[in-house]
């Protein structure tokens, strides 16, 4: 304990520790003073004084012997007591006024008199105002005072003294305070005292320089505390803590009349109220107190204030002296550690002791690490922390981890070895804790440098480490980085076993970690293996494989035999060919969470002594035949072995047949050999655990050695005749291909040992039977052969016993082998049916008759078609089933059914044979059939009426399926009405209508022939020729001849001779129609092939602007000899939207008749609806009779040539504007550009604006996913002259004149990164063969919104610009006018 007299030369801080005692005896508790006792104060138990109305003014002193008590009040009255609490007297003051503290005593003090007998002792009064009375007290039987002396301090203290306290070395002191006003001093030591302020502030200062000695800070009582004297190295302070009482609760029911008004004032008037008054109270409030003040009226007197309770609370604290250690550990202790590090660096006392303590009390954080562990300077203790500690949570366990790393990192190695470290924990030179975090926030390339930086750096302080003599305490710091990066791997695993970083915050156990991370990798892979734990395994094989691969197979014994194999497929071993075509083992695909260390390399390893593998005899222990398997890349036999002996093993140990399975079959599917038959005896195994129900304590071991007919009677043991048959084809039949794959034969003859030892069906008529009821009830119909097999098997007619049964039997076996014969015929025609069905039809007519239509339909739709010869044999073949099962048919339906198929089978030759098998003519019924069809069955022919049904109905069915005149079907419609040689009126009619189709189509009328049947007044087709022709109503021998064919009059139509009235109300519609102006112009062109310009045609083409694609007629293709796949497109008109489909073109260039002109032509899209209108075609004769202001050039117009068709529709000429656009260097190639970076292609299309100019138009108002390029463009302001200025100043002057600016938007340049938005694509260098590529436009787009906006505020500004060559009111009047028109 430090010395408490020091002198005034020696001078030191004085420590203390503030201690409350809390156990006084109960005789001395403070008593709180009663109702009753208002008139009195209880200062001690016997000592009763008068109540002061100021007791904070006064003061109590005993005499040295402790036989006399002083007490002297506010009003300066001293009063003496002795030790029974009696009065002895009382000393008044010199003069006391209410209010006056001046006379209040500011220092009471006893002095032992020993100069006469008669006074007990010298009493020292010395008041607030300065002056200094002594009396001299007696005691006993002469009880009195005396004044002795007295003394005025305020000649060297004008304001008063504060306190005084007397030393006998220094006799009286006195001090006053001017700012900080004492209430109390005492001594501390001869030199030093304790000073005591009414802030509540107590302090030990040097008496000479009153500086403190404490230090920076002093100690905080409640205000105006009171002190003793120093004793034993400490001394007592007496505090006063006061308060008000809780307010009472308020009355929620009003009381009526004066009492009622006053308590309402006195809740109102409580200025302490907690309650804050609303605005509009205190406004009331405020006009209440002025009329009170104006008009004095008790009304408006303010509410009177409620009393409240004060409450004192008085603590007694006793303080001691301590040294700078203990005070140091006793605050930290107290965890008072703001003022703990202030004494740690005023006495230069290890703070470390702080930060640990902060450090162990707080969980662990960045924070945390960053405010206390890095403050730590002892680096045993700090990697001792960031090595055993285990955080409560994933991020700080991997934050403990790294900043442990990077304290023991090569600065630090080496700074230990020149002894530089001094026992410090030293972080990297380059790294600030605070301000980098451990993520990266650099782009790219800072990242490359710094990378490279660390590096080199990295490997410059490597190449001054010398491994070979390294310290002991460089060698703890390399086993310490060791354990780290051990623990970082660990739990970056844990991380990964958990799910992933979001997965681990929520599942991360630290109780776990910390065995998980310190265990043996070898025990943790074995654990998880026997919880079955796939996933957490496949991440231990994953990343930490050096320790694990060479026991995986060991590992993967511990799997439950329960576990299904196909859980944990992913970790089975995996054979596949290498290169040379050798199986190998498909190697595990490792992965390391980071990079090596410096510390792990072989050379530093071998310094510390550390073995890289973890014991592994306990895996081995239990099972020692494992440790054939020990093995990181294990032979293809030794992975063989491992698999039979697991699947073995399965078996034995939990007899579960079907998880043994399931790991060989994965092995043979890993292509791991040598497993076929143990897969095969598992199946066989399972067959008899989970399907035969055999009761028995079969192992594997005992199944592989019993034989396979052993192993056949073991799986037919529990077979009852009702269920045989099922169980041979469940179990046997299985069973007997199994023992096929492994050897060849073995099945037929395992088969013939068990049925011959076997008797099954003995009876032969009981054999029959059951062949009978066999083969009829099989539904399938590919049973055939194994019918024939059965059949061959029956006894024949004749031999053997016979019964009442047999000869029925042997009926219904010869009537089988007639239906098999059916079902033969009808297989080999490719119509296969079961021998069921074909028994269920023999007896109906409809049945019998649709399966000859079908079994013809289906010939004559085999492609390639079959020949002549197929037919005559499948003639046969009808009357062969007709005769031996469908008797119920007669011959001449099967000639009928034949011939009608002839004539469906969509072939020209099919349908002249039909005509040798039917009578053409009534005349010819007694021509003799065609000799090769001569024979069996063929005498008969068709009767000539059914030939005709036959005839008409395939030649409609062919007409309506025509598509147009020249389809295929309209050629066998009429081979099969030529077939009918005297032409009867339904044939003729047929043929007409087809002749009619010819001269629809010459009157350019397109229609399908269906409709033309269809149409029910035939009358509007003569309408419509009229309509689509412009001369047909010249041709009226013509369009009548057309109605004959149509038979208009049978129709809904007029008769023929009325032609004048039929062909008026047509002729009228086309003068009608010829008025009427069509846009589209007709030109003749010359089309040449790329390189084959002798193959030049000659053809009209119609230019149609409103078109985006370029059309092309099939005879187009023709005339080229075009030929290419049918592509789907959709043709948009105005009669509709319909798909359809055509062949492309390219590669062609149209020239003008004169040959001055050319340009290539787009892509050409085959397409027949475009109009065969001539009408259009320019001539000379229209223009000189009917357009007057054409006569001029009349002669340049050539004359219109009758052999040439219009085969072209020309669209928008999208080449020729784009090469002027990049031409131009309006647009050009653009760059390649990242897939992350923002731009927009742009859809175009031609149009032309003014005669023979097209502009490329960008269509940004075009949406994609709803937005728009114009919809993110900013419109700009509306910078146009209004029409009124424009007309008003053509007025101005006498001449007006207009200007135009050609492409002004492409006058003005897009910013160079704001291009990448105005993409479109394009043929590269405009050439239609090349690949489509990127453009970009270079300027202001026409079809963007801002285009306008930009285009005249530039043409200002380049008019002002001009303004100092060309004047200004020139450039004004130009830009009035000019920007109007462009």
């Amino acid at each position: 304990m430090a010395d408490p007299s020091l002198t005034e030369s020696e001078e030191e801080n004085i420590l203390y520790d503030l201690l409350v005692n809390t156990e006084w005896p109960p005789e001395t508790d403070t008593q709180l003073r009663g109702n009753k006792e208002h008139n009195t104060s209880l200062v001690a138990k016997a000592v009763t004084v008068p109540k002061d109305p100021n007791p904070q003014w006064r003061r109590v002193a005993w005499s040295h012997d402790c036989t006399l008590l002083a007490y002297a009040d506010s009003t300066g009255t001293v009063r003496l007591f002795d030790l029974m609490g009696s009065e002895l007297f009382v000393i008044p003051p010199v003069v006391s006024f209410p209010g006056d503290f001046s006379c209040a005593v500011a220092g009471l003090i006893f002095l032992e008199y020993k100069t006469s007998a008669q006074w007990s002792a010298e009493l020292l009064v010395i008041t607030y105002g300065g002056a200094l009375k002594s009396y001299l007290v007696s005691v006993g039987t002469n009880q009195n005072f005396q004044e002795n002396h007295s003394f005025s301090f305020s000649a060297h203290y004008s304001h008063g003294i504060t306190s005084a306290i007397y030393h006998p070395g220094h006799r009286v002191h006195a001090y006053k305070e001017q700012y900080y006003p004492l209430v109390d001093v005492n001594w501390w030591s001869d030199n030093v005292l304790i000073m005591a302020r009414c802030s509540g502030s107590v302090t030990v200062s040097s008496a000479r320089t009153l500086r403190n000695l404490l230090g920076k800070s002093c100690e905080w009582f409640e205000p105006s505390p009171q002190v003793t004297a120093a004793h034993d190295g400490g001394f007592l302070s007496l505090e006063c803590e006061v308060k008000f009482a809780q307010k009472r609760a308020r009355l929620e029911s009003s009381l009526s009349g004066a009492a009622s008004d006053d308590e309402e004032g006195d809740d109102g008037g409580d200025s302490d109220s907690d309650e804050e008054s609303s605005a509009k109270a205190r406004y009331f409030g405020y006009i209440k107190q002025g009329l009170y003040y104006v008009t004095e009226m008790e009304r408006f007197a303010p509410p009177r204030k409620r009393a409240r309770t004060v409450m004192k609370n008085y603590r007694l604290v006793s303080l001691r002296s301590t040294t700078p250690e203990e005070l140091y550990q006793r605050k930290i202790d107290n965890e008072e550690y703001g003022e703990a590090l202030s004494l740690a660096q005023a006495y230069n006392l290890d703070s470390d002791l702080v930060y640990q303590r902060q450090w162990r009390k707080s969980t662990v954080s960045i924070a945390s690490i960053q405010d206390y562990l890095s403050k730590i300077r002892k680096r045993s203790w700090v990697l001792h922390e960031c090595v055993e500690r285990v955080p409560e949570n994933v991020d700080a366990a991997k934050e403990l981890l790294q900043y442990g790393l990077k304290g023991t990192d090569l600065e630090a190695l080496i700074a230990i070895g020149n002894r530089e470290d001094w026992g410090r924990f030293i972080m990297p030179g380059d790294v600030d804790l605070d301000d980098l975090p451990y993520e990266d926030l650099s782009d790219d390339v800072e990242l490359e440098m710094k990378k490279e930086s660390e590096s080199r750096k990295r490997r410059e302080l490597l190449a001054r480490v010398d491994f070979s003599r390294l310290t002991l305490e460089q060698k703890e710091l390399c086993r310490s980085r060791l354990k780290l990066l051990s623990y970082l791997d660990r739990l970056a695993t844990y991380e990964d076993i958990l799910g992933g970083p979001h997965a681990a915050e929520q599942k991360y156990d630290a109780e776990f970690f910390k065995k998980f991370r310190s265990q043996n990798i070898v025990l943790s892979a074995r654990n998880y293996a026997r919880e079955s734990n796939v996933q957490a395994l496949d991440i231990l094989f994953t990343y930490h494989g050096a320790d694990l691969l060479q026991h995986r197979l060991a590992v993967l014994y511990n799997f439950p035999e329960t576990t299904s194999p196909h859980e944990y497929t992913i970790l089975l071993p995996e054979a596949c060919l290498d290169d040379s075509g050798e199986l190998v083992l498909i190697p595990w695909d490792e992965h390391r969470h980071r990079e090596m260390d410096w510390c792990e390399v072989e050379e530093c390893r071998v310094v510390l002594e550390q073995n890289l593998f973890d014991d592994d005899s306990f895996l081995y222990a239990e099972v020692p035949e494992l440790l054939r398997f020990r093995s990181a890349t294990p032979s293809i036999e030794l992975l063989t072995d491992w698999y039979q002996s697991r699947a073995q093993d399965i078996d034995s140990g939990s007899r579960q047949v079907d998880c043994a399975l399931s790991l060989v079959r994965l092995g043979k599917e890993r292509e791991i050999p040598g497993l076929k038959l143990l897969c095969d005896d598992l199946v066989t195994m399972e067959t008899l655990v989970y399907e035969t129900s055999c009761e028995l304590n079969l192992t594997l071991k005992d199944l592989q050695q019993l034989s396979d007919i052993d192993k056949l009677r073991l799986l037919m043991n529990n077979s009852g005749t009702e269920r045989f048959v099922k169980d041979a084809f469940q179990w046997m039949v299985p069973f007997l291909h199994r023992c096929e794959g492994q050897t060849e034969g073995s099945a037929k003859s395992l088969l013939r040992e068990y049925l011959c030892q076997q008797k099954i069906i003995g009876d032969p008529d009981q054999l029959m039977a059951v062949a009978l009821e066999s083969i009829y009830s099989c539904e399938r119909d590919d049973q055939l052969s194994l019918c024939y097999d059965i059949l061959e098997c029956l006894p024949q007619r004749g031999y053997g016993p016979e019964t009442d049964m047999t000869a029925s039997l042997h009926d219904q076996v010869d009537k089988l082998e007639k239906h098999l014969s059916v079902v033969e015929v009808l297989e080999k025609h490719g119509l296969q049916k079961p021998i069921s069905y074909v028994k269920n039809s023999q007896n109906s007519e409809e049945e019998a008759h649709q399966l000859m239509v079908k079994l013809c339909r289906h010939t004559g739709r085999k492609n390639p078609p079959v020949s002549e010869t197929v037919w005559r044999g499948l003639l046969q073949d009808l009357l062969d089933m007709q005769q031996n099962v469908y008797a119920c048919l007669k011959p001449e339906t099967c000639h009928q059914v034949f011939v009608e198929s002839l004539l469906c089978s969509s072939r020209v030759e099919n349908v002249r044979l039909a005509g040798q098998l039917m009578h053409c003519s009534k005349v010819s019924q007694d021509v003799p059939v065609n000799l090769s069809f001569r024979g069996k069955g063929y005498a008969l022919k068709v009767a000539y009426d059914n030939s005709v049904e036959l005839v008409l109905a395939a030649a409609r069915e062919y007409f309506n399926s025509s598509t147009t005149l020249t389809d295929p079907c309209m050629g066998l419609a009429r081979a099969c009405l030529q077939l009918i040689s005297d032409n009867p009126p339904a044939i003729q009619e047929e043929l007409d209508l087809i002749s009619a189709l010819c001269q629809l189509e010459d009157f350019y009328v397109s229609i399908l022939p269906l409709q033309v049947r269809l149409r029910s007044d035939r009358l509007s087709l003569i309408d419509e020729c009229i309509a689509h022709c412009s001369t047909a109503y010249k041709q009226s021998t013509t369009l009548l001849n057309l109605a004959s064919l149509l038979r208009v009059a049978e129709h809904g139509g007029e008769s023929v001779s009325s032609s004048n009235q039929m062909l008026r109300p047509p002729a009228q519609r086309y003068v009608e129609m010829e008025s009427q102006e069509n846009p589209a112009p007709r030109f003749a062109w010359y089309i040449v092939p790329e390189g084959q310009r002798h193959n030049i045609k000659k053809m009209y083409a119609i230019i149609v602007d409103q078109s985006n694609l370029s059309l092309a007629k099939t005879e187009f293709f023709y005339m080229f000899d075009i030929q290419g796949t049918v592509e789907p497109y959709t043709l948009k008109t105005f009669a509709g939207i319909k798909e359809t489909s055509g062949r492309r073109a390219c590669g062609y260039t149209v020239e003008s008749a004169d040959g001055k002109m050319n340009f290539p032509l787009p892509v050409l899209i085959e397409c027949n609806a475009i109009l065969n209108n001539r009408e259009e075609i320019p001539t000379p004769e229209a223009a000189r009779h009917h357009h007057h202001h054409l006569r001029l050039i009349a002669a340049e117009i050539p004359p219109l040539d009758p052999d040439v068709d219009i085969l072209l529709l020309i669209g928008r000429n999208l080449l020729r504007a784009h090469k002027k656009m990049i031409d131009n260097k309006h647009a050009d190639l653009a760059p390649p550009c990242d897939k992350d970076k923002e731009r927009w292609y742009l859809h175009t299309f031609g149009l032309h604006h003014k005669p023979g100019k097209i502009r490329v138009v960008f269509d940004s108002s075009a949406q994609f996913e709803g937005v728009s390029f114009n919809d993110v463009l900013l419109k700009g302001p509306d910078l146009n002259n209004t029409l009124l200025g424009v007309l008003l100043r053509f007025r101005k002057e006498p001449v007006a004149i207009t200007a135009d600016i050609e492409h002004v938007f492409y006058c003005f340049a897009v910013r160079e990164d704001h291009r990448d938005f105005l993409r479109f694509l394009w043929y590269e260098d405009n050439n239609l063969s090349k690949d489509v590529v990127d453009y970009r436009m270079r300027v202001h787009l026409f079809g963007s919104s801002p285009s306008p906006a930009v285009a005249i505020f530039g043409l200002r500004i380049a008019a002002r610009e001009a303004e100092g060559v060309h004047g200004g009111q020139k450039c004004e009047d130009t830009i009035s006018v000019m920007h109007d028109t462009s």
